[in-house]
């Protein structure tokens, strides 16, 4: 349809690849999730209570005028859009030039752009959306995969552990960021794999998203 770059959407059910439109794809939500606890006639306190979920503002065009051609985009669109509205939700994992490329998501609604029609009034020659995309933990990998000898890892359930996305406190190697989030340094190979690092004694950076992987 256009020589414009593209992420690829990809499931065991489907694979869509979603052209890109104009500006970044950006983080718009994620990190830890501060809270004021307040307190009369006295300074408030901040609270920390877990992680937010990742979310990516992704601008996509599709462009059925390039090349020439006058061509429907709609059922393009429209099946990106469906998986915002499937029930259950479907997952999918997020692959190109982007943040987090290779993490799992799910399709919230998008913010709809401009929309050319088509001559015939049914469908849309060109479609401007700006998706979005949320971090997708499964709560089904919470009882897929137990730590060794049932030891409890800290996420309350018997030594279970769900995939997680952490933003680093301090500068921390994988070593150090497998033994407090994984209760393992042995897993700092399979952080590093999820993650695209291959130097698991490099210090990373304050502010540094990581995903950790279930088990």
């Amino acid at each position: 349809m256009s020589n414009r770059p593209t992420i690829k959407l990809r499931s065991k059910y489907f694979t869509f690849r979603v052209p890109l439109g104009n500006g970044p794809i950006l983080p718009v939500d994620g990190g830890p999730n501060i809270e004021e606890r307040t307190r009369p006639g006295r300074p408030s306190l901040t609270t920390v209570t877990g992680q937010k979920l990742i979310t990516l503002a992704v601008p996509a065009f599709w462009d059925g005028l390039a090349d020439g051609r006058k061509e429907n985009v709609k059922p393009d669109v429209m099946q990106v859009v469906d998986l915002a509205t499937d029930l259950p939700a479907i997952d999918f994992t997020a692959e190109g030039p982007m943040p987090y490329s290779g993490m799992r998501f799910l399709m919230d609604w998008p913010e709809w752009g401009n929309l050319l029609p088509f001559p015939s009034g049914q469908g849309w020659l060109q479609a401007e959306l700006v998706l979005k995309l949320v971090e997708f933990n499964d709560p089904q990998a919470i009882h897929a995969r137990k730590v060794g000898h049932g030891r409890d890892r800290g996420d309350g359930d018997g030594g279970v552990r769900a995939p997680a996305s952490i933003v680093l406190p301090r500068p921390m190697n994988l070593v150090e960021v497998a033994a407090q989030y994984a209760g393992d340094p042995g897993e700092a190979k399979a952080i590093g794999k999820a993650n695209g690092i291959h130097d698991i004694k490099k210090k990373l950076p304050k502010g540094r998203h990581l995903t950790i992987p279930a088990g």
